[in-house]
């Protein structure tokens, strides 16, 4: 393990950004990353997409996908998308700082938005993104990188010890202010991901015990002795430690993080992150569900294609029963049931 403390603070800002196909919010061109605000409406998800200046679609490149915290959620207007641009890469971009120079080379970048009331990134969801990213992007497959900060850390670690992403199609993630599972976290060992995690010796929202604890749980469990797992605190710093850990400046931390990076790749790329158009299947959204079940999980089908899933919003543990023209035809209060662990479910053979 390595592990680094930091006192100091520097940061950097300017702007910068250009036009790239059919658009809902685009930065005018001045040169530099493209910048530009896109909606999927069959796989309902919004995202910033941002290409290398010289974008050629014959070459690959490196991708990174970014999630963002919770103060960065939007509330389905155009002008909330731009929160997305206030931390993180989109930041440097939008800037005018995110240059091959600083960064060590060329990268496609993918940042999602949830909407509020959302108070998590869903391993399910995320998988969406990065599919979608690595099926209709010149991606260089051995080149994946994830990074988010608080909620978006919680994401980052959480997609990465998921089912999703097995076999891995990580080379390397970057969390920042977070927490996770220090249990599920074994998996990120196991599958020797590479990690550099940043926290506030002072966070006051999410304790830097608690972030320390899972990167450990992950680094006690890595197979490979080579496989890099960097902790870095700040000192005097609080929630905010994304500002210092995404400087491009490496008189803070060196290599910056976008440099390191790019030091990392997958040997092997699993053979299900290759893209395959002919029998690449689509998501489509068949229904808007009521506002007090907009947190669902444990989506199972029938033989007779009912769809199954329980509520873990917060309003009580249910299970209810959904055909696919979006109709709820039966629900369920479970009760003397906690809500907080509800992840899965499954149906057998016999519909039970």
């Amino acid at each position: 393990m390595e592990y680094t403390n930091v006192s100091n603070v520097e940061r950097k800002v300017a702007i910068r950004h250009w036009i790239y196909i059919a658009f809902l919010f685009v930065y005018g061109n001045i040169s530099g990353q493209s910048l530009e605000f896109k909606t999927n409406d069959s796989l309902n998800f919004k995202y910033w997409e941002s290409l290398p200046e010289n974008y050629d679609p014959s070459k690959k490149y490196p991708l990174i996908v970014f999630l963002h915290g919770r103060g960065e959620r939007g509330d389905s207007t155009l002008a909330s998308s731009e929160k997305v641009l206030t931390w993180g890469p989109l930041r440097h971009v939008k800037n005018g700082d995110f240059t091959p120079e600083k960064v060590g080379g060329e990268f496609i970048i993918i940042a999602p938005q949830l909407d509020r009331p959302a108070s998590f990134w869903a391993p399910s969801s995320v998988d969406i993104v990065m599919n979608f990213a690595l099926n209709n992007y010149p991606i260089d497959h051995s080149r994946v990188y994830l990074t988010g900060l608080s909620m978006g850390g919680n994401g980052t670690w959480s997609y990465a010890y998921s089912q999703f992403n097995s076999p891995n199609k990580l080379a390397a993630i970057v969390p920042i202010a977070s927490w996770g599972n220090e249990t599920k976290a074994c998996n990120i060992g196991i599958r020797d991901i590479p990690v550099w995690a940043f926290h506030g010796m002072k966070d006051d929202l999410v304790p830097f015990d608690g972030g320390k604890s899972v990167f450990d749980a992950a680094e006690k469990c890595k197979k490979n002795l080579s496989t890099e797992m960097i902790f870095t605190s700040y000192e005097n710093t609080y929630h905010n430690s994304w500002q210092q850990a995404y400087s491009l400046s490496n008189k803070l931390d060196r290599p910056n993080i976008f440099t390191w990076m790019l030091s990392k790749s997958l040997s092997e790329v699993p053979v299900n992150n290759s893209v395959n158009k002919e029998k690449k299947s689509l998501l489509f959204k068949i229904s808007k569900l009521p506002s007090s079940l907009d947190e669902n999980s444990g989506m199972a089908f029938d033989t007779q294609s009912n769809l199954y899933m329980h509520n873990d919003s917060g309003n009580g543990t249910y299970l209810f029963r959904m055909n696919l023209s979006g109709k709820i035809e039966n629900m369920k209060k479970v009760i003397f049931a906690s809500n907080f662990d509800w992840e899965d479910m499954a149906i057998d053979k016999s519909n039970n």
